[in-house]
């Protein structure tokens, strides 16, 4: 990892694969077979880092503690290497094995099964509470649509950290969520990521087309935490560019977070300046017909607009 390049012997398998892909990460399968069947350990030219590719090979590498160590972090991304170091998955034995210890005694099967009538309970508790709903998404709202500045810091703060982020389902539930509000009134969502993608149910182009079908603006902050390219998600902030130019919106970038409050100010003055085209079709499509859009002006300037529509501007 870092900067700087690695001169890798010849013979020793190599690959061109990006781990960060969109293709790869919606089925990441093919892709291991590729690796394993290249070699134990095959460098990644993309990311500068050895990929070791077999079960075999990765247990072997795991209990030799002399030739290998967790300690310097065991993810791709420095912020999180230094965020999550002295925890049982960064620690050497025998040190990882005393942690392991400790951690493991509330989770022995007896353990668990002591508990199982008490979380039977409780998640019967709960489903009672969604099917009165009839229908749920599998998310958090902190707070309902609200122009109250104070109520939404308030939400804000009871953000819980997780390990999964899941940008595909935020922007199509977000624009299903908009789409479900009076029409005649702008819709927009702003996303503020590292355009790290993990846990999203829904895939890249599920999310673009409910943008689109919402008739919602995007825009996104992408915070890099790492600036060079081999330790950010590139495939990630690649896909969040095409999905908010797709509806006419915009990505930003900042250097620093001190540059957020700037960005927040640019996004609110470019949608008190937007102008509004509309024109009728003929022949008129169908309800739900995409349609593709491309507006040109006679003028040495810079314009932005949504690429495409649905026309209806409902969801399916």
């Amino acid at each position: 990892m870092g900067g700087k390049s690695i001169v890798v012997p010849k013979g020793v398998p190599t690959s061109d694969i990006d781990l960060w892909s969109t293709e790869l990460l919606d089925n990441p399968y093919p892709v291991y077979k590729v690796l394993r069947d290249a070699g134990s350990a095959v460098w990644l030219n993309h990311h500068q880092v050895w990929a070791v590719t077999r079960y075999s090979s990765v247990r072997e590498a795991l209990l030799n503690t002399d030739a290998f160590t967790s300690t310097a972090g065991v993810s791709m991304n420095s912020a999180i290497n230094q965020a999550s170091k002295g925890v049982m998955l960064t620690t050497d034995d025998p040190e990882h094995r005393r942690l392991r210890r400790v951690f493991s005694r509330p989770l022995t099967p007896a353990a668990v099964s002591a508990l199982r009538g008490r979380l039977a309970a409780l998640a019967e508790v709960r489903l009672s509470e969604l099917l009165e709903r009839g229908e749920f998404d599998a998310v958090t709202q902190l707070a309902p649509f609200s122009s109250s500045v104070p109520t939404l810091q308030a939400a804000l703060k009871h953000i819980v950290p997780g390990d999964g982020t899941a940008i595909y389902d935020a922007v199509y539930l977000g624009s299903e969520a908009l789409a479900r509000n009076p029409s005649g009134r702008r819709r927009v969502i702003v996303l503020v990521t590292d355009a790290g993608e993990t846990t999203s149910r829904a895939d890249f182009e599920t999310a673009r087309r409910a943008a689109l079908r919402a008739d919602a603006l995007l825009y996104t902050i992408v915070v890099r935490v790492v600036k060079n390219e081999s330790g950010r998600n590139t495939a990630g902030e690649h896909a969040l560019e095409t999905i908010a130019d797709s509806t006419g919106g915009a990505t930003y970038f900042p250097d620093t977070a001190g540059e957020l409050g700037e960005m927040f100010d640019r996004i609110d003055r470019e949608l008190r300046t937007q102008y509004r085209l509309g024109y009728y079709p003929n022949p008129r499509p169908p309800d739900g017909a995409y349609r593709a859009l491309e507006v040109r002006v006679h003028c040495e300037c810079k314009i932005r607009s949504r690429k495409a529509y649905y026309t209806g501007g409902h969801l399916d």
